[in-house]
């Protein structure tokens, strides 16, 4: 056999589970350190779902009390027509996203292809665990598929409120047209068009699985007991009846490692409904609970096929940065410069490190660091010494294309020193005011190269005076 993951328990012989026993034995901490993984990536989006929905729908209230004060000195009438309980309503969405807890109802649950994957796999394990007590840990599994369900339903709550801020947003611009408060409505729409944004954001983290999530999911999926479990316990083969489809069974089985991404869901609904037409006509047979309202099944599986993506396009500029986590907004640099003093020996190499902030998808601020070590005279006399340190800010603003125009400051000790104590004395410190061209590429997927070709303002002032143009060539991550 080749190496049987600690996740496959073959049940169909003694012999077998027996031989499976050695091989659990050696890899016991697998499941556990898989749903500990799970655990603590679905605590941290929960605990960022019910923030942000809090916060935005703080801002929404806000926003409203803010109109509702305006119009009560011109039109009071309208005032309490148009804004009525609405602040309750916003207190209430905002209570039932912070005591969220239950199972989702099966019709309302929006289909996430990873969690249903994480959470057949957990429920799988639990299983599993029952039958071989080496395998897994019970109330650490159970903890974990309870933060997942919670996180479900999160995500439906998400849906609500994201039609909610949209139907509020449409009817506070008919409704105040004429009132002069177009740029009360501009803020509000900017606020739906945000949360929406930051709902998907969390919801591509999610899907962004780990190593081990990957790894497991996928051994997992090499093995005809977790298929079997898969196409009677997941949401997917509720979906489309996988468990009770007596017609095309194995393929349903077999296509199941390819079934569990955003892509292979269309393409299976493509597969099993056709077109328009023929998916209206037979939306009726595609998820349990049938004898719900045909309308709900049919827009159900509409934004199901089309990657359930319902943003409205604003009328507005949108920064893609916003939404974004700070973390996700740095941007590392470095940049590497040698200087030979023989055909093949370097004299000098300088070092530079940056971090950048991305205000939107057009502006990088940012702070960096420099330093300048020497070699030495040759190959066979080499000897380490500081030549130099410096600090730089930074800020490159886009033109077009790949093209920035790039700006900074720069404060740089050129002459050698051998304690860090010396720079302390900021006399010998040369400053530089930069601003010039960069050309930003793309070296990979997560590797951009820049150039930047620059002109020091301050080159005259510099005692020895230093060269005017500098031409820079770096990587950031």
């Amino acid at each position: 056999y080749l190496l049987i993951n600690v996740f496959v328990l073959v049940i169909y012989s003694e012999a077998e589970a027996y031989a499976q026993d050695s091989i659990l034995k050696k890899e016991i901490s697998l499941p556990d350190q898989f749903s500990r993984k799970v655990n603590g990536k679905s605590e941290r989006i929960n605990a960022r779902l019910v923030s942000q929905s809090d916060r935005y729908l703080a801002r929404m209230a806000s926003e409203e009390r803010t109109l509702y004060r305006k119009l009560l000195r011109t039109d009071s009438a309208a005032a309490v027509k148009i804004f009525g309980d609405a602040q309750a309503q916003y207190s209430a969405l905002q209570q039932k996203m912070q005591n969220v807890s239950g199972k989702p109802k099966s019709l309302k649950a929006k289909y996430i292809p990873h969690l249903d994957s994480l959470q057949t796999a957990l429920k799988f394990l639990q299983t599993a665990e029952t039958v071989n007590s080496n395998v897994g840990n019970t109330p650490l599994i159970e903890e974990t598929l309870s933060n997942l369900a919670v996180l479900q339903v999160k995500f439906d709550e998400t849906e609500e409120i994201k039609k909610f801020l949209s139907y509020r947003s449409e009817y506070l611009q008919q409704q105040l047209q004429g009132y002069g408060f177009t740029k009360n409505i501009t803020k509000i729409k900017r606020q739906v068009y945000y949360y929406q944004v930051q709902v998907e954001e969390y919801k591509r983290a999610f899907d962004d699985a780990s190593v081990l999530e990957r790894k497991a999911l996928e051994l997992l999926k090499k093995t005809d007991l977790f298929k079997e479990f898969f196409r009677k316990h997941s949401q997917y083969a509720a979906l489309f009846n996988l468990a009770e489809s007596s017609e095309g069974r194995s393929n349903s089985v077999a296509e199941f490692a390819s079934l569990q991404t955003r892509e292979g869901v269309d393409q299976q609904l493509l597969n099993r409904f056709g077109s328009s037409p023929d998916l209206q006509q037979m939306t009726g047979n595609t998820v349990d609970g049938s004898s719900s309202p045909f309308n709900q099944l049919k827009d159900r599986l509409t934004r199901l096929a089309s990657g359930g993506n319902e943003k409205e396009m604003p009328d507005f500029k949108p920064n893609n940065q916003k939404t974004k986590s700070f973390k996700n907004r740095l941007e590392v640099g470095a940049n590497l410069q040698t200087v030979k003093s023989t055909k093949f020996f370097p004299s000098t190499t300088d070092l530079a490190l940056s971090v950048g902030y991305k205000l939107n998808d057009k502006s990088i601020v940012g702070l960096g660091g420099s330093y300048k070590m020497g070699w030495g005279k040759n190959a066979s006399n080499i000897s380490i010494s500081h030549q130099g340190i410096g600090v730089r800010s930074f800020m490159d603003m886009k033109i077009k294309g790949g093209f920035w125009l790039s700006g900074g400051a720069e404060m740089n000790y050129r002459s050698q020193f051998s304690n860090f104590e010396i720079l302390d004395d900021y006399t010998p410190w040369q400053k530089s005011a930069l601003i010039g061209l960069s050309k930003k590429y793309r070296v990979s997927k997560k590797i951009k190269g820049n150039a930047q070709l620059l002109y020091d303002v301050l080159h005259k002032q510099q005692v020895p005076r230093t060269q005017a143009v500098l031409f820079r060539v770096g990587y950031s991550f």
